[in-house]
């Protein structure tokens, strides 16, 4: 199975500095799974809904005006379709990823979680 056979998910960005109010409601609004922070076009990290409930972020706290970038997993990879799901899923557990950009012809046009790559691997092996 490639990337490509696997549901990606809408790309939403917000940059380092956006508070974290406000990144937990572009979360919401979007029915995201996760935000890609993006500073002068080019990748800074990621934080999906896990992070900020890990870090006691998931409703209304003292820290929501802090900014986002700091509670962020600082990974600047990225996937194209044609890449193997069971490698990618691999290289995301190890890396502690829980969500990466996909580009198409180097434009990143959404972003694949760890999560829905191991449910499309897990249906498809069924």
């Amino acid at each position: 199975m490639t990337i490509d056979q696997v549901k990606i998910w809408t790309l939403v960005t917000c940059t380092p500095d956006t508070k974290v109010s406000t990144a937990r409601a572009l979360l919401d609004l979007h029915n995201a799974a996760g935000l890609l922070l993006m500073d002068g076009g080019m990748v800074m990290g990621s934080v999906d809904r896990a992070d900020l409930k890990r870090q006691g972020l998931d409703s209304v706290t003292a820290r929501d005006r802090d900014a986002i970038g700091p509670y962020s997993h600082g990974s600047t990879e990225s996937v194209t379709g044609g890449m193997d799901a069971a490698l990618v899923l691999d290289q995301m557990r190890r890396s502690d990823v829980p969500l990466l950009p996909v580009k198409s012809n180097g434009i990143i046009v959404g972003v694949v979680t760890a999560a829905q790559l191991e449910a499309s691997l897990t249906s498809n092996m069924a």
